[in-house]
Formats: structure tokens, sequence, C-alpha cells
């Protein structure tokens, strides 16, 4: 497992060229006036009025005059910060006691994803000249919460793209960047779906197909894009690109796979096991959890009414967890019984049969790697991890769990 794409921040730059429409930026710098509203979201405005007032500021005043913009921020992209700062909730009254300031509110916070959609529709954000503008000067002033937005929507984009338009580097092509999203494609933002809503299946050129690729590759593309030169502007954190990708379908997964034959007889023996390090659980949730396994029993027995039935077959497979080098502050939930069988052969039928598991939220186990990672604080030492492991079992004379093959892999969405 690689190491982690390290934070990326990026210092601010004078912001790079816009498409066709957009004013000339060697044109002099000028002062705007924003809103209170839009001011308590930037933390440039906000940096700024602390330092005119010489101490913490109180409360933010009603209009804020902002100097020194360069003249490549249009009245558009102002304007559409202007709405973007009004669909959200008022930022919390600052501290009195201590005398803070409010906070710039975190991204997207508690509105529907029906309004959302109707600010991008009504802003005509899904036009890219449009959409860049707004995020050139929420660049400017410090309008981290539109930056997430903007970036959600160009990774809509990378999403919707063909193998074709993918140039290296993860760049885009230009006929993709200019790409004008319609209200078909912006319904498949995942801030605008609802939560635990699936893409669209079908629906032509808006529709998302689901990308599942080994976690390996999904962290290159993540830092990838977080070093694009497309978008650099939107700041780009991989928490944050890994989020919206997942959000888009992108569905990044470790696997292992044995095909040797094996066999089993009173007792329980591993098959096959599957490390899942402690610095991934606490990066990424298990959404979906599958086993695949070729297997049969003995094929006969002195019971022939439950032959070709589960009934009193007593060979099975079943899934186990294993903490490895973690330290004595990682431990998994008690489970004496275990998780049960994950499945069970056919009785007395030698012919090989095809076991196929598929474990989702509900079950026990995922549950159990889920609360596992959000207790994590860090990585652990090194080589810590969860073990999955894939048990084979026979018991009672005579009963043989035969295996010539298994398959385990996990899906993961990042946290």
């Amino acid at each position: 497992m690689p190491d982690e794409p390290p934070e990326q921040t990026h210092a601010r730059q004078a912001p790079s060229p816009l498409p066709e429409g957009t004013k000339d930026e060697a044109q002099p710098n000028t002062s705007v006036v924003v809103s209170g509203l839009l001011a308590a979201r930037c933390s440039v405005v906000l940096d700024l009025l602390e330092a005119v007032a010489g101490d913490a500021l109180g409360t933010t005043p009603a209009n804020v005059t902002v100097p020194g913009v360069p003249a490549s921020i249009s009245a558009r992209g102002l304007q559409v910060l202007e709405s973007w700062a009004g669909l959200q909730p008022a930022p919390p009254p600052p501290d009195e006691a201590a005398g803070a300031a409010p906070a710039p509110v975190a991204p997207f916070p508690g509105y529907t994803g029906e309004a959302l959609l109707a600010f991008l529709l009504a802003s005509g954000c899904g036009d890219p000249v449009i959409a860049a503008e707004a995020a050139q000067a929420a660049a400017f002033l410090g309008c981290g919460s539109f930056l997430r937005l903007g970036l959600e929507l160009q990774l809509l984009r990378y999403a919707l793209a063909d193998e074709d338009q993918l140039g290296q580097g993860l760049q885009l092509s230009r006929a993709a960047q200019e790409r004008v999203l319609t209200q078909e494609a912006l319904e498949l933002l995942p801030s605008v779906r609802p939560a635990g809503a699936q893409p669209a299946a079908g629906g032509g050129n808006a529709a998302l197909q689901a990308r599942r690729l080994p976690l390996e590759d999904f962290e290159a593309v993540t830092a990838g894009l977080c070093g694009s030169d497309w978008l650099r502007e939107l700041e780009p954190r991989p928490e944050v690109v890994r989020s919206v990708l997942c959000g888009l379908d992108f569905q990044p997964e470790v696997t292992a796979d044995r095909e040797e034959g094996d066999r089993m007889s009173d007792g329980k023996e591993q098959y096959l096991a599957l490390p899942l390090p402690l610095a991934v659980l606490r990066d990424y949730e298990v959404i979906r959890l599958q086993l695949q396994a070729t297997a049969h029993d003995q094929g006969w027995s002195s019971y022939p009414d439950d032959h070709n039935t589960t009934n009193n077959s007593w060979t099975w497979g079943e899934l186990a967890l294993l903490l490895a080098n973690a330290g004595p502050d990682v431990v998994l939930p008690a489970r004496p019984d275990g998780y049960g069988r994950a499945y069970t052969n056919l009785h007395a039928v030698k012919e090989w049969q095809e076991h196929s598991v598929q474990l989702g939220p509900d079950a026990a186990i995922v549950q159990d790697l889920n609360r596992l990672g959000e207790g994590l604080e860090g990585a652990g030492p090194e080589g810590a991890a969860v073990w999955l492991q894939f048990l084979i079992a026979g018991i009672f004379p005579g009963w043989t769990h035969f295996i010539n093959r298994a398959s385990l892999s996990v899906v993961l969405r990042a946290r």
C-alpha cells in the first residue's frame, strides 16, 4: 500500500486565465462592495476587517468594501457568490466572551439538495465560463465553501468524460472542460443527490458509470487531480477529492485471491486473508464486502433425505477478523460466536459449487470494521492492520471441505 499522498497547499496566486468572455486582467485593480453575508464566508475579507479594526472582530458590517480587487474578477462572478452566500444559513454568532469573529461556515451546511440544485440552475453555474468567474472571485476572497462546490462541478466533468477526453496528468480535453452541465447532469452531484441515493443508470450523456478500481490506483488518481493545472485555483485537498469522487460512484477496493486445491476435516483453517491497514480504515469506510469460493463436501453421507440440501451439512466457509501490530489501544468488538457461516456446501454433493456472498453496511463484520476506523486518530504502528480471514471448516468424522479457489473484495468509500 503506497503512502497517502501528502496534503497539498497552494500559495495564493494571480488568477489564471479564464475562458473567453471575462475581463481583461491588464486593467487596474479596483475596490468592490460585498455584502456582510458574503464577507462572513470569506477568510480573506474577515482577515482584512480584523486588520482594519485592529482587534478581534465582534460583528460583520452590512456591507464591506474590499480594495485591490483585480479587474479580472467579474461582476457576474461576484453576483454568483452573493447568491451562494444568501443560500446558506447565517454563521453562528460570535463568542462575546472571547470576542471571536464568526468563522466561515463549513461547505454545504444544513440545506437540501433541491435548494442547491435551484441555485445552480438560477446562477448558471452549469456553464463553465460562469462557474470559472465565480471560482476566481471565490479564490481571491477566500470563499472556501464555494471553491468546494466548484471542485464538485469540475470533478463531475471528469467523471462524465470519455476515455479519449482524458490526457496525460489527468488533464481533461478542452471539449470536456467546456462541457455545459445540464440539469440532468447537475442532479448527479454528490451534494445534490439525497444521502445514500445511487447515480442514475442510463439517461444518455449524463449517466455516470460505476468505476471500480484498486485502492492504489484510486489514490494515484486523487494525487494526480490534486496536482493538476486545471484544478489548481480550486485548491483541491486529497480528502475532499476522495470524498467527491466516491460520491460520483468511483469505488476503490482492495482484493485478494487464491487458486489452489485444499481440504479441511474436523476443524477450521485459513484459506485466504486480506490485510486492511489501519490507515485505510481511518480514511475509508467499508460499504461492501464480497466473498467468492468454489467448493464442495466429500460427496456422500448416510442421510439420503438430506442429500443436495444444506440440512445437516457440516462443511462451510466463514469470515473472521484478526488484529495485527495494532497496539493495546486498538481493539475489535468481542464476538465469541464469530460472524456465523458465510456459506454452506450442499450435503453429499461432490460437484463443485460456486458460492457468492455479498455483505453490506448492515452486516456485523462490516459494522465492526467501520466502528474500528471511526475511532482511529492515526495510522498506528508500522504494519498495523486488520486481517480479513476466510476460513474453511469441516467437522464430525467423514466430513471434508474441498476447495480450489476463493477471492475476497472490500469496496470502500472515503469518509
